[in-house]
């Protein structure tokens, strides 16, 4: 028996496959495949960074739930940006506040500026691991405006299927 790859259409897919490991002494292991893909990204461009409103960022599958592990908030246009945006991740309608918490978004004022919830960024995860059920929205929430001409903002919220 031969180690055995999954090709990126049966990992997009979600395949399963039972899979073994030849131990090279005539005996096989189990291999275990961590959420039957890996990391998954959800991304929405294009949110104005001026308007108070909320964005449906993804809807997570209909049939699992989905462990976040990061988010990602990022400038990918801005123009004369003086006060930064706030800005609140989650999937609790109104507020959309319980994956981040409505926090101001300091220093992206500029293309190319993010902040994370990685614990080396500026957001605050209200619960590491936070899990998604099944069917939900992921929204964000521009909570307070940004103060100047124009911006644009981008969001990445990271994760897995267990």
């Amino acid at each position: 028996m031969a180690d055995q790859i999954l090709s990126q259409a049966e990992v997009n897919a979600g395949a399963v496959r039972l899979l073994y490991h030849d131990n090279g002494d005539g005996s096989y292991s189990p291999v275990t495949l961590m959420g039957g893909g890996g990391m998954t990204k959800f991304t929405l461009e294009g949110i104005n960074g001026k308007t108070v409103a909320s964005s449906k960022i993804a809807t997570t599958d209909p049939a699992r739930a989905f462990i976040v592990t990061g988010v990602v908030i990022r400038c990918t246009a801005a123009s004369a940006i003086t006060i930064a945006a706030s800005a609140s991740v989650g999937t609790n309608s109104a507020s959309f506040n319980n994956i981040i918490a409505a926090t101001v978004l300091a220093g992206v004022t500029a293309a190319n500026k993010a902040v994370s919830s990685d614990p080396s960024g500026s957001l605050t995860v209200l619960e590491a691991g936070i899990v998604i059920p099944p069917n939900t929205d992921i929204d964000i929430k521009i909570t307070n405006a940004a103060t100047g001409t124009s911006q644009t903002l981008g969001v990445d919220v990271l994760g897995y299927y267990p």
